[in-house]
């Protein structure tokens, strides 16, 4: 008899422990899922809360919070805050409306409304950037020849001159400074040297800029009396292929042009 109210004793005692612990897990429960929320209610991200799985995780987590032994945060939106560090792009600078990542120093040339991002740079690619000179081959004809070789010869013979005068322009221009500036160290006061030096540099500065402009609209119109002579060359090839009975190929046809690396160069400033 003792020994079966013994054993009534000890399970009883293990139903009472055991449903004491069931309670206090419940409760426990009960108790996060109120005061997590709770905890982030003033965030105003509107996003969920998650438990955080394992420390590797934390750093995809903001707003974080220790709730008994685990901690609870609100996942970082990585995308849409890198969509919102892009720099918007102005519609009336350009209509392509790719941003792009510049690869290398010697490619920012070809971006505009260029901005930093993270360690990078990104921008648009400029329009005009992207174009280049694609020309077919065409077979300049023994008949058509001399015809090129006088437009070469002309062009380049234009540009020498014009090249030559540009520096004896700039020469003189550095000589009239030269007598301009010992002219005003003569000068009796500190000021009064400081003020006619100042003369000359703005001399000097308005020789420069209008020597530069003349050169640069002398190219222009070297290069488009080439073109146009080139063009002449080409109706002259056309017309000597079609009167003949020779096969015609596709390098018969067509415009002539020879680029010799200066035609869309640079301007001088």
């Amino acid at each position: 008899m003792k020994k079966l109210l013994l054993a009534l004793m000890f399970f009883s005692l293990i139903f009472v422990t055991t449903s004491v612990l069931l309670a206090e897990e419940k409760s426990n429960t009960n108790l996060s899922a109120q005061a997590v929320p709770a905890l982030y209610t003033n965030s105003g991200t509107g996003n969920q809360v998650e438990k955080i799985l394992n420390p590797g995780e934390i750093k995809f987590f903001e707003q974080i919070k220790k709730m008994g032994n685990s901690l609870y945060g609100i996942r970082k939106n990585i995308e849409n805050k890198q969509e919102q560090n892009k720099p918007q792009m102005s519609k009336a600078s350009s209509t392509k409306t790719d941003l792009e990542k510049i690869a290398n120093p010697s490619e920012i040339k070809f971006f505009e409304q260029i901005k930093k991002i993270g360690t990078a740079l990104w921008g648009i690619r400029k329009q005009n950037a992207v174009k280049t000179i694609e020309q077919k081959p065409i077979f300049i004809k023994s008949l058509t020849v001399p015809c090129v070789k006088d437009a070469i010869i002309k062009k380049d013979a234009s540009s020498s001159a014009v090249i030559s005068l540009h520096a004896q322009n700039q020469i003189t221009g550095i000589n009239n400074r030269t007598a301009c500036q010992t002219a005003a160290l003569e000068k009796m006061s500190g000021q009064e040297q400081f003020e006619a030096n100042k003369i000359c540099i703005n001399d000097f500065k308005t020789s420069v800029q209008s020597t530069n402009e003349m050169l640069n609209k002398s190219k222009n119109e070297i290069w488009n009396i080439y073109k146009n002579d080139l063009k002449q060359c080409s109706e002259m090839q056309k017309e000597n292929t079609s009167s003949t009975l020779e096969i015609v190929s596709p390098e018969d046809n067509g415009e002539i042009m020879i680029n010799d690396g200066n035609e869309e160069g640079p301007e001088v400033k």
